[in-house]
């Protein structure tokens, strides 16, 4: 793989970059690297503000609830989903997405998994979500990483607690951050007690100028 992306970075004249740690790393083998991050498909995701119809499988689960929506993929990190559901039973952590091949969910009686939805359908669930999460382990894959959940989650108007990532901290006003398992189980108690410090309009329209039609017009220039 490696063999065959030098060989690509020899033949185009611009690569973007998703994250900045990526940009440095592409950099040391195309002079023209530039960092643009993902957007969002605000139109769609704001849609939570004003959900309508509750959709059918997550319309039993008790509230609160905490979220991730994503690929449950090995850079996950599952001990912290199953200290989330063991130290706050009173919430449900639910999760949406598909299952990488060779990861085992945590079974436990406050854990839903729902598998993949819709991408359409998303804000519907999203509005139902007390806080979100991004449960990121600290991996070399993970370090290069730009989550494109963390914008459609605060487009959506969602609390967010994540794990310490170099992107994720670009956005440091509207997300709390943990630097362990610990501190992460203590964020997603205090925002579930307190709320985030914003509300949900207020974290949605921090996102109006990151939709992906912004994106394009940087690419164009």
């Amino acid at each position: 793989v490696i063999s065959l992306e030098r060989e690509l970075l020899q033949k185009i004249d611009v690569v973007i970059a998703t994250s900045s740690l990526l940009q440095v790393s592409k950099s040391r083998h195309h002079p023209n690297v530039q960092y643009m991050p993902h957007g969002v498909d605000h139109k769609l995701f704001s849609q939570a503000l004003e959900p309508g119809e509750e959709p059918a499988d997550i319309r039993t689960i008790p509230q609160p609830m905490i979220g991730f929506v994503g690929l449950l993929g090995e850079h996950i990190n599952y001990a912290l989903i199953e200290r989330l559901a063991n130290e706050i039973p009173e919430a449900s952590v639910v999760l949406i997405g598909p299952v990488e091949e060779h990861i085992s969910v945590p079974a436990r009686s406050n854990i839903y998994h729902l598998g993949p939805k819709p991408y359409a359908m998303l804000p519907s669930y999203l509005a139902r979500f007390a806080v979100c999460t991004i449960p990121y382990a600290y991996s070399d894959r993970n370090k290069f990483a730009n989550p494109t959940k963390l914008r459609e989650y605060l487009a959506a108007g969602c609390p967010v607690v994540s794990t310490l990532q170099t992107e994720v901290g670009k956005l440091s006003d509207f997300v709390v951050f943990a630097d362990d398992e610990d501190e992460f189980v203590s964020a997603v108690r205090r925002v579930l007690a307190m709320d985030s410090g914003k509300t949900r309009v207020e974290l949605s329209e921090s996102m109006r100028e990151n939709s992906w039609e912004a994106r394009a017009k940087t690419l164009l220039r």
